[in-house]
């Protein structure tokens, strides 16, 4: 494969005869930038409550990288994957800023038997350090291994085991570990097709399967070019009539999943100890086309602690996850909604049972050439059966509306507008506190080439707080910096 330095790319395939082929490819971005403003908020001095206003000078250094390695030897595909991502500050006490980096590296092993099983085994690492808060710095190890046949093209089923060791760096008391067993069921249908031929002449209207009409190559071509739902006009030599020629779908793709999990896990604190969960999952998409789908998923769990403890009797649970997606993909649009119930039942103590309502929208356009535009928002409800202090009755409303526009070949405008609303119903305190915020980020970019790019803008921030305005807090600051992709 040819090496792509212009999309950001490193890619190399090599062939050897005793090896047969492997291939690897890198990636990543980093960007540094320079921030200088003010904070205004108020401080309390023990004796009461000031004004205050705080000049900032912060270093952010953020970006992403990562390569991926994939060998055939003999029967055994074996891969390798590793992404890091960082936003580092060179001062990591800010408050409301995250300073963190996490790296995930993945070793899979996929071994091919004769007839259409094989064994699938993963091996992976994931760490994350906090700046901030160290105490959430943790180290992960996660193994997996399964059994996989393929029982037809469109049926595979697996079964499994899967281990998870989570190590805190500084609580030790929140270390756990995870063992599953799970088996899984995959059923794809592939979708139907049908041609349609028109003519102007005496036969008006005529329809055809596309076997009678199209050789085999004649169909590949047409599925390949994405001819659904596209009229084709094509006029004779003799210009005596025109045909119209439409293909489309009698019925569209479908994927069904469903597995069952078998999770015990062991915790290492004094409030609650090992639990043992059964885990349901059911997950059905309709493809309309290759970009137009609906997926309908349900999670259903139940959770025994294994103590026989009041605290743990208490914890005993089950919580049912239903989801609704829809996914529209056009050439100048893309639409991306998600409907989310989350329900927890706790059986021995139900002033603890709540339920989470979740609404997510993501609209993205290109209207017009090098002018894009878009809003992401997110609304949930949150509901407890018997609200108190901290477990209160909250509703949170989110939007974000972007839009970027490329006036020149190398000048890119582009702005943010972001707000944000929090409602808090009862037991208001000044950790949930009830605050409207509008911020806006302006920016100038400029592309030197495709690696390397300059950024110069503005950023403010106003947080007001209805009851506790002690947390209220206006923010602006310049900013200047620059990014460089491979």
């Amino acid at each position: 494969m040819k090496p792509d330095f212009f999309k950001g790319l490193i890619c190399l395939s090599l062939v050897c005869p005793a090896l047969e082929s492997y291939e690897i490819y890198g990636y990543g971005e980093a960007e540094i930038t320079v921030f200088n403003g003010k904070r205004e908020g108020y401080l309390n001095t023990g004796q009461g409550l000031i004004p205050q206003k705080i000049d900032e000078q912060f270093l952010q250094n953020r970006g992403y990288a990562g390569f991926y390695w994939k060998n055939r030897i003999e029967k055994l595909d074996l891969s390798i994957r590793d992404t890091f991502q960082f936003s580092l500050l060179d001062n990591p006490e800010l408050l409301r800023r995250i300073s963190s980096w996490d790296n995930d590296l993945e070793v899979m092993g996929l071994l091919h038997f004769t007839g259409p099983a094989f064994v699938r085994g993963i091996v992976g690492h994931r760490s994350f350090e906090d700046k901030r808060f160290p105490e959430f710095s943790n180290q992960d190890l996660y193994a997996s291994l399964a059994l996989e046949r393929q029982l037809d093209p469109n049926r595979r089923l697996s079964a499994g085991y899967a281990r998870r060791e989570v190590n805190f760096d500084l609580s030790k008391a929140d270390d756990f570990t995870q063992q599953d067993i799970f088996v899984n069921f995959l059923r794809f249908s592939t979708p139907r097709m049908y041609t349609l031929l028109k003519k102007s002449g005496p036969t008006s209207f005529g329809r055809a399967l596309m076997s009678r009409h199209f050789s085999e190559g004649d169909k590949q071509i047409l599925l390949e070019d994405r001819f659904d739902g596209v009229t084709q006009l094509a006029m004779d030599t003799e210009g005596v009539y025109h045909e119209e020629i439409v293909t489309g779908q009698e019925e569209g793709g479908m994927a069904f999943e469903a597995e069952y999990r078998m999770r015990d896990t062991t915790l290492f604190n004094q409030i609650a100890h090992s639990y043992l969960e059964n885990q349901f999952h059911l997950r059905s998409r309709l493809y309309f086309d290759p970009y137009h789908a609906i997926t309908l998923a349900n999670s259903y769990n139940i959770r025994d602690y294994q103590e026989q403890i009041v605290p743990d009797r208490i914890m005993d649970q089950e919580k049912n996850i239903t989801e609704l997606n829809w996914y529209l993909g056009r050439q100048t649009v893309s639409l991306d909604q998600t409907l989310r119930l989350e329900q927890v039942y706790f059986r021995n103590d139900k002033t603890r049972d709540y339920q989470i309502l979740n609404w997510e929208g993501n609209v993205n356009w290109e209207l017009l050439r090098g002018f894009s535009a878009g809003i992401f928002s997110n609304w949930q409800w949150r509901r407890y059966d018997t609200p108190r202090e901290f477990y209160t009755d909250t509703d949170s409303k989110f939007a974000s509306l972007f839009f970027s526009w490329k006036i020149r070949p190398k000048v890119e405008l582009s702005a943010v507008r972001d707000w944000e609303q929090q409602r808090i119903q009862d037991f208001e305190t000044v950790i949930d506190s009830s605050f409207d915020l509008d911020g806006s980020d302006y920016r100038v970019t400029w592309h030197q080439n495709q690696e390397l790019r300059f950024h110069l803008g503005y950023r403010m921030e106003e947080e007001r707080h209805l009851k506790f305005f002690t947390n209220d807090r206006n923010e602006s600051l310049t900013y200047a910096g620059t990014k460089v992709a491979f």
